[in-house]
């Protein structure tokens, strides 16, 4: 048992690094992180097993020391920012967006989530 949870271990690590390479090989300016409330997640009985796994705190280090090396800005967003609701060509707030009301459409390249206004 123990061996099964060390390999699902690492095969997050791996993920976590791989994610951070591909991220960081497309050169961007910046890069912008939401500034998540994980120990809320842990007070959550529901979401604080899968919380615990995810290693945000290990993403976010590494993801810095690599920002760091490239000479990238990381850029820390509040969690009650309007990301979501936000247009990312005019930056028109919709103030009533609703979860049901947004296409998220993923390919290789990038994961874009398209609002229906």
């Amino acid at each position: 048992m123990q061996k099964l949870h060390h390999r699902i271990d690492n095969i997050r690590t791996d993920y976590i690094n791989k994610i951070i390479a591909e991220i960081v090989k497309t050169q961007p300016s910046y890069i912008t992180v939401e500034d998540l409330n994980i120990s809320g997640m842990m007070k959550n009985r529901h979401l604080s097993k899968a919380a615990a796994s995810q290693k945000f705190y290990k993403f976010n280090t590494k993801l810095q020391a690599k920002c760091k090396e490239y000479g990238i800005e990381q850029r820390t967003v509040d969690r009650w920012f309007p990301s979501s609701k936000t247009c990312h060509c005019c930056k028109h707030i919709k103030k009533d967006l609703e979860f049901s009301n947004v296409t998220v459409v993923i390919s290789k390249t990038k994961i874009s989530m398209l609002h229906l206004i």
